[in-house]
């Protein structure tokens, strides 16, 4: 462990908190990303009716909101086709940290700091596990689930949707409409729920930072005249 020297000679508390701000940075950007890739699976299903027949007869609040959402076609496209890909290295990462983070509590003197280790051990293989399960599954389910869907809009001479092909000759069944309710719903709980537990372990590891910045104000305090 190359890093175990140079973790000797700094202050525990300040080792404490540079890997709880890490860790927290990496939960932090893969929440970030979750949250786009929803509003962006919603922005999707507008996307579909994206065509001069249905936009003519679309008029007052909903018109502002179909022309909003068209004019971001290109970064929606691009959230969704690879939002999914990102989504599982900053799951693997976010996981990581976490365990890195609660292995570092264990081999702390503080007991309160050592359990909190065990647990967080544990919730980020868990919680990154669940994420990156989730959009693994999500990626085939989603082209399957758009692919229903634009058919089923009977837009033929509608674009693609953003980030997919367009199957030249669908042959949809029941198989295909049980995906669209995984890809939306089943899906989503899953990955929720794994986003829960990163963000419960987040929450964790920032008061165990508070606790470290805490102690050492108290160590600099007598330094002062």
């Amino acid at each position: 462990m190359p890093d175990e020297p140079a973790e000797a000679k700094q202050p525990l508390n300040a080792v404490i908190r540079r890997k709880a701000s890490r860790a927290q940075w990496a939960c932090g950007l893969c929440f970030g990303l979750l949250f786009l890739m929803g509003l962006s699976g919603i922005a999707s299903i507008t996307l579909l009716y994206d065509s001069p027949l249905y936009r003519t007869g679309v008029r007052g609040f909903e018109a502002t909101v179909m022309n909003a959402v068209v004019s971001m076609k290109g970064v929606i496209g691009l959230i969704h086709g690879w939002g999914g890909y990102v989504g599982i290295l900053l799951a693997g990462w976010a996981g990581l940290e976490v365990f890195s983070f609660g292995r570092r509590l264990k081999r702390t003197e503080n007991p309160g700091w050592r359990r909190t280790g065990s647990i967080l051990s544990a919730l980020g293989l868990f919680g990154a596990a669940m994420l990156i399960t989730s959009l693994l599954l999500l990626i085939p389910s989603g082209v399957a689930a758009q692919g229903f869907l634009s058919h089923d809009t009977g837009s033929i001479d509608a674009p693609a949707p953003v980030g997919l092909t367009r199957p030249s000759s669908p042959q949809f069944s029941d198989g295909s409409s049980r995906m669209v309710e995984w890809h939306t719903r089943e899906l989503n709980y899953l990955m929720a729920f794994g986003a829960i537990i990163l963000a419960y372990a987040a929450a964790r590891i920032r008061r165990v930072s508070l606790e470290a910045k805490a102690e050492m104000h108290e160590e600099a305090e007598p330094a002062k005249p």
